[in-house]
């Protein structure tokens, strides 16, 4: 996404995984809740920069600007983060200091708000102007996403976005990653789903002996 991708396919993402990895439901569900809050901005913008920091000759940071008439999408990666052989998982070292600098399109440049943004909202992060973009000096956890918007209009309506999506996830009165028993319905629907489609694909067809 921070490299311009227009569009997302959970390719992995089958009923059997959900049920043997429950621990991600909730995960997923955020990063997607994440992504439609700045679906308009990823749909209408282009990659415009990028950058690689390496520590010790081994990647360390991305930072990626996504640019669109409305806004621009700004990213910094962690990439300090190894492979657990115990749990099969990679795992990050922790939240991290991070000041860095973003070049803007002109149009963007001067921005009037800048915020960054998760599934839980929008927040304050210290940044000032620079003559090609801004400088932002911040705690990363992972992944940071930070909106440049040339209004201040902008903060308030990614806020509402966001607690638009939580009361739409909220309405559906099913939370498996949470609730045991929701958990339960999605094993028992997944369990019969998946015993017709065997029993159909053993039934001869008729006429075929």
């Amino acid at each position: 996404m921070a490299n311009g991708v227009k569009s997302l396919y959970w390719y992995s993402l089958q009923s059997w995984s959900l049920l043997k990895y429950r621990d991600c439901i909730d995960i997923t569900t955020r990063i997607g809740r994440e992504i439609r809050a700045l679906d308009d901005l990823y749909t209408t913008g282009d990659a415009t920069w990028h950058r690689r920091i390496d520590k010790d000759g081994k990647p360390n940071l991305d930072l990626n600007v996504v640019a669109a008439p409305k806004a621009a999408l700004l990213f910094a990666m962690d990439l300090d983060y190894y492979p657990d052989l115990d749990t099969r998982v990679f795992k990050f070292r922790g939240p991290r200091a991070v000041e860095a600098e973003f070049p803007l399109p002109a149009w963007l440049r001067k921005p009037a708000d800048l915020f960054r943004i998760d599934a839980d909202g929008v927040h304050d992060v210290q940044w000032s102007a620079t003559d090609s973009g801004v400088k932002i000096t911040d705690e990363v956890d992972r992944v940071a996403v930070y909106v440049a918007a040339p209004d201040s209009t902008a903060r308030a309506e990614r806020a509402k976005r966001i607690e638009d999506l939580k009361a739409s996830e909220a309405s559906l009165g099913f939370d498996p990653a949470a609730n045991d028993a929701d958990f339960m319905v999605l094993c028992r629907d997944w369990d019969l789903t998946n015993r017709k489609i065997w029993t159909s694909s053993i039934t001869p067809k008729p006429g075929r002996g």
